[in-house]
């Protein structure tokens, strides 16, 4: 059993390298590079925003994996969502349907904070606000310098 949760970590580095080596492969150099850049300013904003909020020292990988969680977490609610309203005809959202999806998406991508980093859950909502922020940013000067 000890054998396999010492797995644990390389598998998760594993799929970290996978992604990184198709990201290589099928995107142009200049957006691969972009992207590699992105992803670990925001992990490391991720890592100090958890120091500074919840007293957490999450190493760099460890604030890679909340990250990638997170990102997760919002893919599977995307989908969930998606298969909802091919399989009931909705076509949008207004109102109070709007805010309960927008909510839903902020608490799966909170959930990937909390579990990734064990803090609780308002620290991983600042977290994650922090992070959002400053990945919006960054994003924005990448995206005008490429």
């Amino acid at each position: 059993m000890s054998n396999v949760r010492s797995l644990k970590p390389a598998m998760s580095y594993l799929l970290f390298a996978l992604a990184a080596v198709c990201l290589f492969i099928l995107a142009p150099l200049k957006l691969a590079l972009g992207t590699s850049a992105l992803v670990l300013l925001v992990a490391a904003t991720v890592m100090l925003a958890a120091r500074a909020v919840a007293g957490v020292n999450a190493s760099f990988g460890e604030a890679t994996k909340a990250v990638s969680l997170s990102l997760f977490f919002l893919a599977v609610a995307t989908f969930t969502l998606v298969s909802y309203t091919v399989g009931t005809g909705v076509s949008r959202f207004s109102g109070l349907s709007a805010a309960a999806v927008l909510v839903g998406f902020f608490v799966a991508y909170v959930l990937g904070f909390k579990l990734s980093l064990g803090t609780s859950f308002g620290a991983s909502a600042i977290v994650a606000i922090i992070s959002t922020v400053v990945s919006g940013v960054l994003f924005w000067l990448v995206r005008s310098a490429l």
